[in-house]
């Protein structure tokens, strides 16, 4: 009894072994395992990274960073991790490497960097990125640092097509509410923002009439939530003042044709422009209406005195 248990475990003491070895060797052999806290940072890494290594993330793109619980599996995956790339502030990913035993893993951190949704500061994070990775991977610095160099062109590029979709748009100018956490990726477009908001679930009622009153200013469009932050705050104030309700989102892959930061930010302009031009549509319609109405009272008004006056011949 005892021989063949022998021979069943023997397999699997080999396979775990052979696994323990292949992962000590995989940033050797170019298989380099990235583990980002969050899907923009793994679409930097993944761009910089190249055919070099595999990229994952731990929190899903459409949870706020704040109110993330991690799951059992995510410890497995950071035990993997030849290097992590994260925020910094994160305090769940702390704990989960020190759940994981790979406490010795490089980390990369990007905090202090700026906004990733404005491209002057998407780039920053690829920079940082490229650098963290060169360090930890020394052999693999040239390739690092060329892949970060195309990717910041993709993003200049892409840049420069938004900003001209809204100028042809004839949208720029156009004045917004806006969640804060989108506020300055809202004005790079060329929108002026007259009043910003944080979570909303930390309002308090006068902070939220204050919004509702700056989104009922006659000369207010819309009002711009950010998805992972919640939109019912926007939706609410939007159905109580008229203008437009646009949710943009921060993390690439949580809104279909999102999955990458280029297509994060090009559905997020559209989404933008869509806002404005739905608002002037239904802006032009009132004033027809409102100039119908203008003139069937005048129509009427002229009625009423032709008929007093045939009356008074009369």
């Amino acid at each position: 009894m005892q021989s063949s248990q022998n021979q069943v475990h023997l397999p699997i003491a080999v396979l775990l072994a052979w696994l323990f070895l292949a992962a000590a060797a995989g940033a050797d052999n170019g298989s380099i395992r990235i583990v980002c806290a969050n899907s923009i940072l793994a679409d930097f890494a993944r761009n910089v990274a190249g055919d070099l290594g595999t990229v994952e993330y731990v929190m899903p793109a459409g949870v706020c960073p704040a109110h993330y619980d991690s799951r059992p599996s995510d410890i497995g995956l950071v035990a993997s991790a030849d290097v992590i790339v994260q925020i910094g502030w994160e305090g769940w990913l702390g704990k989960l490497v020190e759940s994981s035993g790979n406490t010795a893993v490089p980390k990369i951190k990007t905090a202090g960097l700026g906004e990733w949704n404005i491209p002057e500061g998407a780039k920053a994070h690829v920079d940082r990125i490229a650098q963290g990775l060169a360090n930890a991977f020394p052999q693999y610095a040239s390739v690092f640092e060329k892949n970060a160099e195309d990717y910041k062109h993709r993003i200049d590029e892409k840049a420069a097509e938004l900003r001209a979709k809204v100028e042809q748009a004839g949208v720029n100018g156009s004045k917004v509410v806006c969640m804060k956490w989108q506020k300055e990726f809202v004005e790079w477009l060329g929108f002026e923002v007259v009043a910003s908001y944080g979570p909303p679930e930390g309002l308090s009622v006068e902070q939220s009439l204050n919004v509702t009153n700056a989104a009922a200013r006659t000369d207010v469009c819309m009002i711009v939530d950010n998805l992972q932050s919640g939109t019912e705050f926007g939706a609410k104030v939007a159905s109580q003042t008229g203008v437009s309700h646009v949710v943009l989102t921060n993390s690439p892959g949580e809104i279909p044709g999102t999955d990458t930061y280029p297509d994060m930010i090009e559905y997020n302009t559209q989404q933008l422009i869509d806002g404005a031009k739905t608002y002037q549509n239904k802006r032009g319609e009132i004033s027809r209406l409102e100039d119908e109405v203008g003139r069937l009272r005048s129509e009427r008004s002229v009625y009423q005195a032709t008929t007093a006056i045939a009356s008074l011949l009369t």
